[in-house]
């Protein structure tokens, strides 16, 4: 039994059957099962967001927030950066870690994608903009363009997002205020995380790879000049 597998995070896998993408993959033994890592996707804002390349990427996931749960030590509840959503699990130096996943890059001649995406962001008066379950896919289906040339996307401070007319809306019931509210980059949101990242980084201390240091300034830098405008 075959399947293209969307890996979400670490703990979470979307499957799918190989005919939905078009794909035909060649039998290797009727015992065995794999997953294609297509892709990697995280958690995070806006409604999805594409990483300019994997050093970003590895940013985005070592930047994530999450809120605690019986799985990890302290008050459940409680907003705190969760790298990969691997903090009470990983069984060693998070920096170390952290520099794992960027050296993965020399190993590998065809990297995934690395996208970020929120299902459940809310409005001011606290009601989801997405309508979420399996409108996802509308989403999916971008992201899978987007590896295939297929789809255009909008270059902003933070990585590459669609405008509404890239996402295929046939059929579904959203607004346009809604939408643009779910893919908006506010400005000032962000520039409040990434100093927020950057204490968490300082807590790393030393072990934190420099590279992710020096991609995390040129965030910063590219918040402060802003501006959004079509990719290439």
């Amino acid at each position: 039994m075959f399947a293209l597998g969307l890996w979400l995070a670490h703990w979470l896998r979307f499957h799918a059957p190989e005919e939905l993408f078009g794909l035909r993959l060649e039998p290797i033994s009727p015992f065995d099962m794999f997953v294609w890592l297509y892709l990697i996707i995280i958690p995070g804002v806006p409604l999805v967001l594409e990483s300019r390349d994997w050093t970003h990427g590895v940013l985005m996931g070592a930047t994530m927030g999450s809120e605690t749960t019986a799985a990890a030590a302290g008050t459940v509840g409680v907003v705190r950066r969760d790298p990969m959503a691997m903090l009470p699990f990983c069984g060693y130096n998070i920096g170390d870690y952290l520099g794992h996943w960027l050296e993965m890059r020399k190993r590998i001649t065809k990297p995934p994608r690395i996208f970020m995406v929120n299902w459940f962001r809310k409005s001011d008066a606290g009601e989801f903009l997405w309508p979420g379950y399996g409108e996802n896919m509308r989403v999916l289906e971008w992201i899978l363009e987007r590896i295939h040339g297929e789809a255009g996307a909008h270059e902003t401070p933070v990585g590459l997002i669609p405008a509404p007319e890239d996402l295929d809306l046939n059929g579904l019931e959203i607004s346009n205020d809604r939408l643009r509210a779910a893919l908006t980059i506010d400005t000032n949101e962000w520039k409040t995380e990434v100093a927020s990242a950057g204490e968490f980084f300082d807590k790393i201390g030393s072990s934190l790879p420099a590279a992710l240091r020096e991609k995390h300034r040129e965030l910063a830098n590219a918040l402060d000049r802003n501006g959004v405008r079509k990719a290439v």
